[in-house]
C-alpha cells in the first residue's frame, strides 16, 4: 500500500477510532472485527494496531479456545516485526521475545511452537547482546530443557547453552 492509511484514509480513521473506544471500554470482542480491518487494510498505520491486537487475540482465545487466534496473534507479531520492528525501545528484538514468551504459553505441548519460541529467543539474544532482558534468558533455557526432554535437543547442546548464558551473566 502506497499510504499509511490503506487505500480509503476516513474508513480507516473510522476503525481506528473504534478499535481504540472498544478497547478502552475492555469490549475487545466488539474490538476484533476493526482490528480486522486496521491490520489487513492499513498495516503501516500505528503501531497501536498491533499493541491493541495482542488484547483483543488473547481475548478471543479466552473466550473461545479457538487456535486460530494464536495463530493471528503470531501474524500480528510479524507484521508488527515488519513495520515498527526498528522501533528503539519495542523493536524486533523485543517482540521477538514476546511472540517466544506467546508461543510457549499457548502451545507448550507442540514441538514446533517450542523449536520457534527457542529460535526468537536465540535471535532476540544475538540482536541485544549486552542488553538482554532477564526473561528472554529464562526463557530461552527453559523452552531448550523443554526440548532436550521432547528429545529435540542434544544433552551437550543443552549444557553449552547453560555454560555461555552461564557466562554472559557472569559478564
Amino acid at each position: 500500500l502506497d499510504s499509511k492509511f490503506g487505500l480509503d484514509s476516513l474508513q480507516t480513521l473510522r476503525m481506528a477510532s473504534f478499535c481504540s473506544n472498544y478497547c478502552k471500554n475492555k469490549q475487545y470482542a466488539d474490538a476484533l472485527n476493526p482490528w480486522r480491518y486496521l491490520f489487513f487494510n492499513a498495516p503501516a498505520f500505528q503501531m497501536r494496531t498491533y499493541i491493541n491486537g495482542e488484547t483483543i487475540l488473547k481475548d478471543a482465545f479466552a473466550r473461545t479456545k479457538d487456535q486460530k487466534y494464536i495463530d493471528t496473534l503470531m501474524m500480528n507479531y510479524d507484521q508488527r516485526i515488519k513495520y515498527f520492528g526498528k522501533d528503539p525501545r519495542y523493536g524486533e528484538a523485543y517482540l521477538l521475545g514476546k511472540k517466544g514468551a506467546d508461543l510457549l504459553r499457548y502451545r507448550k505441548s507442540d514441538r514446533d511452537a517450542v523449536l520457534e519460541a527457542y529460535n526468537c529467543f536465540v535471535k532476540s539474544y544475538e540482536m541485544t547482546q549486552g542488553k538482554t532482558q532477564p526473561m528472554i534468558l529464562r526463557n530461552m533455557f527453559n523452552s531448550a530443557g523443554t526440548l532436550m526432554s521432547m528429545g529435540s535437543m542434544e544433552t551437550a547442546s543443552y549444557v553449552d547453552l547453560y555454560m555461555r548464558l552461564t557466562d554472559f551473566l557472569d559478564n
